[in-house]
């Protein structure tokens, strides 16, 4: 049986402990809800009614949802919140960072700009044109929401090549300060997906997950966040206490994230309703990881044997 009913009175529902639109279950199992969209935020989801094993304990995290919050009559979506929040803070932190290779602050709010503009872009048309097949009015249908973290990379990576050849920047200079900056971002927003559990997961008994009826499953959204955070403080902290080279914080933070995203995207389960499309086993993030793992490796490589200025 499948049922449309509003996102925001189902989700509430579970908040509750409670699964109204399924029957009681045997003992060992238990019958619940579960949307079927990829795009979690649309105003009517589809409902199926199935059994699981039921697979949940005493500490994981207890179900929440926070989708907006307002300040007097506006209404502030979280996930946009957060977002912004990651964008501005890191653009702060970029122009702190850019002083060291005296770079003007002009210049870097100019770059997180078109960083920024071409991001939203590429991550919104990705999205549709997995999700809902391309066309103009999908990609700017107001109505509608979704977001590819893939398509926002990849279109970042372009734009970022476009501005080191047009202002003439070392790319080394360009990662040492945006690299690092990447992490925060990411680690920032990626609060905003755990609040509303955009990347639900496995199911699983790890103290992390999030209860979700008589489940619990992976959040990645939360492991995203803490991973990306986490990394932005190591890499930090190792360059202000002199423990690695300047030069060596924008690598490392482009493998850092990589690796940890190709590792957690294993906690994705393939297809249905809370899966991701995998193709041999893997995801696409994950063949980008791979590929932009090597190819940074092997340009370390290049750089020690062959010494030049980049």
């Amino acid at each position: 049986m499948v049922t449309p009913i509003n996102l925001r009175a189902f989700k509430a529902s579970l908040f509750r402990g409670g699964a109204p639109l399924c029957a009681p279950a045997q003992a060992d199992t238990e019958v619940r809800p579960y949307w079927v969209s990829l795009n979690t935020r649309k105003t009517y989801i589809a409902v199926a009614c199935a059994k699981e094993e039921k697979s949940y304990n005493s500490y994981m995290i207890p179900y929440f949802y926070i989708d907006h919050f307002y300040l007097g009559s506006l209404e502030i979506h979280v996930w946009g919140f957060f977002v912004a929040l990651g964008i501005i803070t890191g653009a702060l932190i970029a122009i702190k960072r850019a002083k060291i290779f005296n770079i003007k602050s002009g210049e870097i709010i100019d770059f997180v700009f078109w960083l920024t503009f071409g991001a939203f872009i590429g991550g919104r048309v990705l999205f549709v044109l997995i999700n809902n097949g391309f066309s103009l009015g999908g990609v700017f249908e107001r109505s509608g929401s979704g977001f590819s973290s893939l398509g926002a990379i990849v279109v970042g990576i372009i734009i970022t090549f476009f501005i080191i050849r047009k202002r003439r920047i070392l790319p080394s200079v360009f990662l040492q300060i945006f690299a690092p900056v990447f992490l925060l971002v990411e680690g920032v927003g990626r609060i905003g997906c755990f609040l509303i559990h955009e990347h639900l997961g496995r199911i699983s008994n790890f103290y992390l997950a999030v209860r979700i009826g008589d489940a619990s499953r992976h959040d990645l959204g939360l492991y995203f966040s803490i991973s990306a955070l986490f990394g932005f403080i190591i890499i930090i902290g190792l360059k202000k206490y002199q423990k690695i080279p300047t030069i060596a914080v924008g690598w490392l933070s482009i493998i850092w994230y990589f690796v940890a995203r190709f590792l957690l995207e294993f906690l994705y389960e393939n297809g249905g309703q809370f899966g991701v499309v995998k193709y041999a086993g893997l995801t696409l993030m994950q063949y980008i990881s791979l590929f932009v793992i090597l190819g940074v490796t092997s340009m370390i490589i290049i750089k020690i044997k062959k010494p030049r200025r980049w």
